[in-house]
């Protein structure tokens, strides 16, 4: 007869299934897209780009209207222009650089209005970066959000990334999608968890295999 199990502890194969699982939860399901421009991000008095992260050089405002929505330059502070397919988050009437963690999503979500106003300037503090807030809206109605990462270092304005969640769900302001680091603590725990429940299957196997040996018929008699 095999050992009765505590009714309160999973078997050890089912365990070990679940540590898999919980170890990919936090992977799964991540929708955001990032461009990186790197630590220096990408310098020029005008700069046309969408939140996709695709973008152009160009020399003045009017550059090109496809595929981008959006063009910044510096101008004592940001000076943006939004495409007729491009939104810019305000909070209220304010036009304002966000700083990160900042709920970007629909107005009854995250309490910030979105404007396709053609002139807009973001006051900036010298040369600190900060968050546009984005929105997206493609032709067939789908609407994306998103960030853009920029500061303004006059005479140029410089672009270090751009985000956006392509399932269309919001998205905070710095957030890249990269997994969070796990702490020590539970790294370690994990780390036991898993070396006690590879012991525990070990020992169920030899429990296993001694009593299929106990039971099988001596040939001698």
């Amino acid at each position: 007869m095999n050992p009765k199990q505590s009714r309160f502890l999973p078997a050890p194969g089912k365990l070990l299934v679940a540590l898999s699982a919980a170890a990919g939860a936090s992977q799964a399901g991540a929708a955001i897209v990032y461009t990186d421009f790197g630590p220096s991000g990408l310098s020029n008095s005008f700069i046309s780009f969408n939140i996709s992260g695709s973008y152009d050089i160009v020399s003045s405002g009017e550059g090109d209207r496809e595929p981008y929505a959006f063009t910044i330059q510096s101008k004592g502070g940001i000076y943006l222009l939004s495409r007729s397919n491009g939104y810019v988050a305000q909070s209220g009437s304010t036009l304002t650089l966000f700083g990160t963690d900042q709920l970007i999503g629909p107005t009854d979500e995250s309490g910030l209005d979105f404007t396709d106003h053609a002139n807009l300037t973001y006051q900036t503090s010298g040369n600190t970066p900060g968050y546009l807030g984005l929105r997206f809206d493609l032709y067939d109605g789908t609407q994306y959000y998103g960030w853009a990462k920029v500061a303004d270092n006059s005479p140029d304005v410089t672009l270090f990334g751009v985000a956006y969640d392509n399932a269309g769900g919001s998205i905070l302001t710095g957030d890249t999608g990269a997994p969070a680091i796990p702490e020590p603590v539970n790294t370690a725990f994990l780390v036991s968890l898993a070396a006690g429940a590879v012991a525990a299957l070990a020992a169920r196997r030899k429990r296993k295999a001694k009593a299929l040996a106990a039971a099988k018929p001596n040939v001698g008699d």
